[in-house]
């Protein structure tokens, strides 16, 4: 049996991006208003206590950005009054566009199946309409029950840990996947609506 631990998984799809690159749509970078709106929900994550344990990109420009601005406002501000160790991250291939639903699920949930603390998490940034997938593939067990996302928004999940009676009672050559909860879904205007009220 694989997975030890219960975590939570924070799937965010990125930020306003080009809508043209030299390098083709892997190579579109976020606009400046795009960085901004994702700058402004840092609050929101603070807020809701979403620090993360281990995070993975696309590798597709606009994702990683997104990451990048997301790790630095949030953490900076923890470097600057604590010792705090920078979250590891990592590129998943499977999470791209085109990317195969389960692949990419199996892949998140190998991410944080060994993940301990008081509360795991794993962040993930991605795109449509790979990310909704995920979710359908994780709630509902099928990835064509879809969760629509626009850029910037956040769908909060719970990944329980296996009952040590799964596998006895079903037993299956490939562990299934989880049936995951859904803990929450932030549209990017409510994340701004939740950081602006906790700067006041």
């Amino acid at each position: 049996m694989g997975r030890k631990y219960d975590f939570e998984l924070l799937l965010m799809r990125h930020g306003d991006a080009q809508s043209w690159s030299d390098e083709g749509d892997r190579g579109r970078a976020l606009t400046e208003d795009g960085r901004a709106k994702i700058a402004e929900v840092v609050d929101a994550f603070e807020a809701q206590g979403w620090h993360w344990g281990l995070g993975c990109t696309s590798g597709y420009t606009r994702a990683q950005e997104t990451y990048d601005v997301l790790l630095h406002t949030l953490y900076d501000r923890a470097l600057a009054d604590h010792h705090v160790k920078l979250p590891e991250a990592s590129e998943v291939p499977s999470l791209i566009p085109s990317g195969d639903p389960e692949a990419a699920a199996r892949a998140l949930v190998a991410l944080g199946e060994n993940l301990a603390g008081p509360q795991p998490r794993v962040l993930a940034v991605a795109h449509n309409p790979i990310l909704p997938a995920i979710v359908g593939a994780l709630i509902a067990g099928d990835p064509t029950v879809q969760i629509a996302m626009g850029t910037g928004d956040v769908i909060h999940l719970f990944i329980p840990a296996p009952s040590p009676f799964d596998l006895i009672m079903d037993p299956q050559e490939e562990e299934p996947l989880p049936r995951a909860f859904l803990l929450g879904m932030y549209p990017r205007h409510a994340l701004a609506a939740i950081a602006a009220q906790a700067s006041r």
